[in-house]
This record gives structure tokens, C-alpha cells and sequence, in this order.
């Protein structure tokens, strides 16, 4: 079995603290695709205790515009985030999110210049004799 991280918060586009909620401009790793996304976690943590920051994708992020959104899936999914946060506030969860929509749609891709070549392949395809090459990155 193979893992990989889903989500390294060493690598970010911005962060920004909102009192007791620390929100992450960053990207998921889907299977080596990176989709921008909404990482929050509390603002004071403390040493020791595991985190599991809450991850909202760009995929889903549209479920909080005030124009386009899904009010009652923006709720489910606040308060959902507000407990694992450690709140009891989901509108201050929803206001933040809708605070960060513009800066989500605009992050760039992510940099890879943090990246080295762990390894090289060559395959040659038998039946033709064609040759590939590709390399296999590896977090640096």
C-alpha cells in the first residue's frame, strides 16, 4: 500500500488568522492532481494533540456565494466544521469562507521548484521499440 500526503501545510499560497481560526491558502494532493483549496485549523494549537485541519476544495467552495450557493449544504457543512473546530459559531465559519472565495479562485498553481528527481524511468514498448522517459518527483 502506497500513501501520500493529501495536504502539506509547509507549502501555502497565503495564511491569514481570524482570532481562534487559522485559515491556509494551500492545495490537495487528488492522486498527484493539486485542487486549490481552504485549509483551517485552530489558531492556538497545542503541542502534542493531533490536528485534522478542516479542507474545503475549490470544487466545493461554491456552496457559500451568497449569489450561486447552496444555503442549506453551507449550513450542514459550517457546523460540521465549527464542532471539529472546537467553536459554536457555523455563521462566523460561513463568513470566513465567504471572505476567502476570491482569494481561493486565484491561487496559482503550486510551485514545484520545492520538488527533486527521486528516480528516472525508461520504458521501451516491446512491439514498436518506442521509448519513454519520465522521472518520479519527490517532495524535498
Amino acid at each position: 500500500m502506497t500513501t501520500s500526503v493529501v495536504l502539506d501545510l509547509n507549502v501555502w499560497h497565503f495564511r491569514q488568522n481570524h482570532g481562534d481560526i487559522e485559515v491556509f491558502g494551500t492545495w490537495y494532493n487528488d492522486d498527484g492532481q493539486y485542487e486549490p483549496c481552504l485549509a483551517l485549523l485552530p489558531a492556538f494549537r497545542r503541542r502534542g494533540l493531533e490536528l485534522w485541519p478542516c479542507i474545503v476544495r475549490l470544487g466545493t467552495i461554491s456552496i457559500y456565494s451568497e449569489e450561486i450557493g447552496d444555503p442549506v449544504a453551507a449550513l450542514h457543512e459550517s457546523v460540521a466544521i465549527s464542532e471539529r473546530l472546537g467553536l459554536g459559531n457555523p455563521a462566523r465559519v460561513v463568513t470566513i469562507l465567504r471572505g476567502h472565495l476570491y482569494d481561493l479562485m486565484t491561487i496559482p498553481p503550486r510551485p514545484m521548484e520545492h520538488l527533486s528527481v527521486a528516480a528516472e524511468i525508461t520504458r521501451t514498448d516491446r512491439a514498436t521499440g518506442d521509448v519513454s522517459h519520465a522521472e518520479i518527483m519527490d517532495d524535498v
